[in-house]
């Protein structure tokens, strides 16, 4: 269930612009606390807000997330905070964790 005050998700078939995603640099995510598509909402929308972040891939059912980011605009530590302050104030509460090194924009 989405909360009334979570902003409206982009559908699926909406993807970033393709140029963008060939310049930006892929992290994959473990997201605890992310198990609704509310919540996979509110991370996604939170991560996309940032100018840095290109894409967000949210798969509910394996708490996973895969962002696409500009390197020299947000870190991936940054990007890791962004959840945690997502649930921040609310009774969720979420944590990241990489769990591959981030792959760098191809050439």
């Amino acid at each position: 269930m989405q909360h009334v005050t979570d902003p409206p998700i982009e559908p699926a078939a909406v993807r970033a612009d393709p140029r963008a995603l060939a310049g930006a640099a892929v992290v994959d995510l473990a997201v605890a606390g992310m198990g609704c598509p509310s919540c996979a909402n509110r991370v996604r929308n939170a991560l996309l807000a940032h100018s840095g972040i290109v894409e967000v891939e949210v798969d509910i059912p394996a708490a996973l997330a895969r962002v696409w980011y500009l390197p020299d605009r947000v870190s991936v530590r940054e990007i890791l905070g962004i959840v945690s302050l997502v649930g921040e104030g609310s009774q969720h509460r979420y944590l990241a964790v990489p769990l591959a090194a981030d792959r760098s924009p191809s050439p």
